[in-house]
């Protein structure tokens, strides 16, 4: 069961979202925060395992609480929720600890999915975003290149480019498996590889990379 948080200023999008989250049965929500200040005292008390965090907010920002909820309690996990489509804010927030950045368009079941690929431990960055974020994401090779990019996707099989697509869609190992056919333990070490062929930091960051490149 993921316990989750919920801060947004406003009431009826925060109301909104328990009703949906309601029909999950692996989620919680254990609490409501109307601004900065009580989503990092609802962190304090109730020790959620997530915490759905828009940016703006009175009192302190989405940006400002994360910072200071990660820097008490690391272990959970802050997914922005908003309706700002800006780079520099998308930035801002990953920096700040936030371990995805969703827009308020996102469909249900994909909200849904992405509350558990964070949760299990994957980032994830809206898919309208994506694309012009590679070069920008912490721990993104500098000076990269769209046809330098290219060459090293060139040198994955066609196996590995399947398991590349899938943690963009905030696909678990378990799921990648389940969807190619794969054990999980040959999804890993797939994974693995594809890291060290295109020297990504972690496997949404090469995800990323197909998405921008054509091949």
């Amino acid at each position: 069961m993921i316990r989750l948080i919920i801060a947004d200023d406003d009431v009826l999008v925060r109301e909104g979202i328990v009703n949906l989250l309601a029909l999950d049965k692996d989620i919680e929500v254990v609490g409501q925060a109307g601004n900065g200040d009580e989503a990092v005292q609802l962190a304090n008390t109730t020790q959620p395992d997530l915490i759905l965090m828009d940016i703006r907010m009175p009192k302190r920002d989405g940006i400002k609480a994360t910072e200071a909820i990660v820097a008490t309690h690391p272990q959970i996990k802050i997914l922005a929720l908003t309706t700002i489509d800006d780079d520099e804010l998308v930035m801002k927030t990953l920096r700040a600890g936030a371990k995805g950045y969703l827009l308020k368009s996102t469909p249900y079941k994909q909200l849904v999915d992405a509350i558990k690929a964070v949760q299990h431990g994957h980032v994830l960055i809206d898919a309208g975003l994506a694309p012009h974020m590679v070069g920008k994401l912490p721990g993104a090779a500098p000076g990269g290149t769209g046809g330098a990019d290219h060459n090293r996707l060139k040198q994955l099989s066609e196996r590995q480019i399947a398991v590349l697509k899938l943690p963009g869609e905030g696909k678990t190992n378990e799921e990648m498996a389940e969807a190619l056919c794969l054990s999980e333990g040959t999804v890993k070490n797939h994974v693995s590889k594809i890291l060290e062929v295109l020297g990504a930091r972690d496997r949404i960051q090469a995800a990323l990379l197909s998405q921008k490149t054509q091949f």
